[in-house]
């Protein structure tokens, strides 16, 4: 049997989320256990997001139902004339406080080992949108805070503003629109981003509160094209209808028995925004669902199996990539042009860089490759008002120890390597020095006194989008055959941080490099040169050239 792995799926609703909370804080005291302990993957919508960020990051459920019932009204307070001024109803910054509030500055990252995924939709392309710390799905979404994906989840259209974040290059509104019921999506994501048999999955959905009857066609005809009444009923219609088909079909894609529904039948249609009618009944039949169904939640959502001996491989591989933040792994340079995103070779790859670039390396190639980079650094820095910084720091060719200990490595003489190095360094200068100075005071040639992990190219690494990936290769084998890895600051271990401080420390505490200090040590340090053997392959000046894991097209 497959570990069990267990999905809890929160729909959208407004001020019903408090049948949520409730239901879940309830549930907890039937199973004198938390609920955060039996959950490996929460996905959630509009008001659903907000609890299920809760239950991710381990906020007492306690608290958001008390969140509810004290602050709502303050949430749903309507603008004065609001149905005949411009604009939403309700003014966003009442919510974006009380969640900084409730969130406490937490981030995506910091709900790991569990996975969360937030839905949300882009005003700005009419398209879907996850905000997620699983690695793969949704970039760099890791360092989003829990309070702007709760936010940009719930800005229902009519009643929220689009939210922006900080970078303001596109809005968001409520995730409702296409996904109110993410069920379905979570199979999905669990199934094909993070290999779950569908055998394993278990489901517990929890709804806001349903009416049934929905509207009649004499009440539906009356409506005025305009009006709030005929939008909150065409809203009502999609959301109900996006919810009954996610719920269907996520039901018959696992197995019989292993998805419970958790929801209240209501005699009368609540509003999202009716904040007294939703406290005053949905609480009461939370409590009532939780009890009926917690003998099968807890029999479906076992506790005590995330320990790694009861666990399978893919679900270690499931926790372990997104914990380091892992976004691809190249077992070759082969895999570069079919897989590497958003370029086959490095001076597409470098061109991607938006703030920042910094290249740390053995030598670089003397050929197209050199000449693709180069020309793109000069494209970058040039550019009045750019504060684009560049930093690139080869192996210091000048000690002797470094040449003699990396030679046999790449099946290179040490004099041969140091002389890679230096014509590399020149060419560096010399595209330096053609730049005006305010891009020269962006640019940083430097050499490093140690061989580093591997040579790495790290993009806009302070920024969220950042990305470093680093290439290596086994001793004495092909070039072909060097292995690369990328990383982005999503993951919660840390990694991504530990790899860009050494490398930004391993060329600070290297030396900088200017014409004067390549004339200085050029005679005082030249490594003598020794004739190959007779039974030796001559070494050609094209070896030499790729004689670095960043020297050929197509390389990190």
């Amino acid at each position: 049997m497959p570990r069990p792995y267990r999905i809890l799926s929160l729909a959208g609703g407004g001020v019903r989320g408090v049948f949520q909370a409730s239901f879940l804080s309830s549930l907890e005291k039937q199973l004198k256990d938390d609920v955060s302990n039996r959950i490996d993957l929460v996905v959630g919508t509009s008001t659903g997001a907000l609890v299920g960020l809760a239950v991710a990051l381990k906020i007492p459920l306690s608290d958001i139902v008390a969140f509810y019932r004290t602050e709502a009204h303050k949430v749903f307070d309507r603008r004065l004339f609001s149905d005949v001024r411009k604009g939403p109803h309700y003014d966003q910054d009442a919510l974006r406080a009380l969640l900084e509030r409730v969130y406490q500055n937490k981030t995506l990252s910091d709900a790991a080992p569990t996975n969360i995924v937030v839905t949300s939709a882009v005003l700005d392309r009419y398209q879907h949108r996850l905000f997620s710390n699983i690695a793969g799905l949704s970039g760099t979404d890791a360092q989003i805070s829990a309070a702007e994906a709760a936010l940009a989840s719930a800005a229902a259209p009519t009643y929220f503003a689009p939210v922006t974040f900080a970078d303001g290059e596109l809005s968001y509104v409520d995730g409702g629109v296409w996904a109110n019921s993410p069920t379905l999506l979570a199979v999905l994501i669990a199934h094909y981003h993070l290999d779950v048999p569908l055998d394993a999955i278990r489901i517990l959905s929890i709804g806001t509160g349903f009416y049934p009857t929905g509207i009649s066609p004499a009440d539906y005809r009356q409506l005025r094209p305009m009006s709030s009444g005929a939008v909150r009923a065409v809203l009502e219609l999609m959301w109900g209808c996006q919810a009954s088909f996610s719920e269907t079909y996520a039901d018959l894609l696992i197995p019989k028995g292993h998805y419970i529904n958790a929801d209240a039948h209501l005699q009368k249609d609540i509003a999202l925004d009716d904040v007294d009618e939703a406290l005053a009944k949905l609480p009461a039949l939370a409590e009532h669902e939780a009890h009926r169904l917690s003998g099968r939640v807890g029999q479906l959502f076992p506790a005590g199996i995330s320990d790694v001996g009861h666990r399978t491989p893919a679900s270690l591989v499931s926790d372990l990539i997104p914990a380091a933040g892992l976004t691809a792994f190249y077992p070759s340079r082969d895999y570069y042009a079919s897989h590497r995103r958003d370029a086959s070779s490095i001076d597409r790859y470098v061109a991607t860089a938006k703030t920042s670039l910094i290249m740390v390396s053995i030598n670089l190639s003397t050929g197209v490759t050199m000449d693709g980079v180069l020309d793109i650094l000069r494209q970058k820095l040039d550019v009045d008002g750019s504060t684009f910084k560049v930093a690139i720091s080869l192996l210091n060719p000048f000690a002797r120890h470094l040449m003699q200990s990396l030679a046999p490595t790449l099946s290179v003489e040490p004099y041969e390597l140091a002389r890679s190095i230096k014509e590399a360094l020149k060419r560096l200068l010399k595209v330096k020095d053609s730049l005006p100075d305010h891009a020269q005071k962006r640019f940083s040639i430097r050499v490093h006194n140690t061989i580093p992990l591997g040579s790495a190219i790290l993009i806009d690494h302070e920024e969220r989008t950042g990305r470093i990936q680093i290439e290596s290769k086994v001793y004495k084998a092909p070039f072909r055959q060097s292995f690369a890895f990328e990383v982005a600051p999503t993951g919660s271990s840390g990694f991504y941080d530990t790899l860009a401080k050494g490398y930004v420390d391993l060329a600070d505490d290297g030396l900088e490099v200017t014409p004067e200090f390549l004339r200085r040590r050029v005679k005082k340090n030249a490594l003598p040169r020794r004739r190959p053997p007779k039974s030796s392959t001559i070494i050609r000046q094209t070896d030499v050239d790729e004689a670095s894991p960043l020297a050929q097209e197509g390389a990190s």
